[in-house]
C-alpha cells in the first residue's frame, strides 16, 4: 500500500472518530499497517492535510485535524517551524529592530511571545545585535 493511500485512510479517520487529535501509533495499530512511524509522520507532514506534532511526554507522534478558521492557521495552532520559516521569509537576514520582531511574535502567539523569542534566541535562530545603543535582531540562516 502506498503512503498516499495510507495518508488518505488516516485523514478519513477524523470524520469517523470525530476526534480533533489522534495518536499516530494507535492509528497504525488500528489500521493494521506495517510501516515506519517516522516515515509515515514525514509523509503526513508533507501532505499538509493534518498537523503532525511529536509529543515528548507520550513519546509518540500526534496528528490533528486541520481546520481553517479563516486566518489560514489551520486549527489556530502555530508551530515553531512555521514561525521560523515565516521569520526567514519576512525579514531575510537583514537586521531588524527588536520591537518589530516582538510585535510579529505577539501577533502570532499573544500569550507566550516572550518565551518564544527566548527559545529562538537560545536555539540560534535569531541573534541580537547592538547598533549605536539600539537592539536589532538578525535572522540566522
Amino acid at each position: 500500500m502506498s503512503y498516499t493511500t495510507i495518508v488518505e485512510r488516516i485523514v478519513s479517520l477524523f470524520n469517523i472518530t470525530r476526534s480533533e487529535c489522534l495518536s499516530l501509533s494507535e492509528v497504525v495499530s488500528k489500521l493494521g499497517l506495517h510501516v515506519s512511524i517516522d516515515e509515515l509522520a514525514r509523509q503526513l507532514m508533507l501532505s499538509r492535510r493534518v498537523r503532525v506534532y511529536f509529543d515528548v511526554v507520550q513519546d509518540d507522534y500526534v496528528i490533528c485535524r486541520r481546520v481553517d478558521n479563516g486566518n489560514g492557521n489551520g486549527n489556530g495552532r502555530v508551530t515553531m517551524q512555521e514561525i521560523v520559516d515565516e521569520l526567514r521569509r519576512k525579514f531575510d537576514n537583514e537586521p531588524v529592530p527588536k520591537p518589530m520582531i516582538m510585535d510579529y511574535l505577539k501577533e502570532k502567539i499573544p500569550e507566550k511571545y516572550e518565551a518564544v523569542y527566548m527559545m529562538l534566541l537560545n536555539d540560534g535562530v535569531i541573534e541580537e545585535i547592538d547598533i549605536s545603543g539600539m537592539v536589532f535582531v538578525r535572522i540566522v540562516k
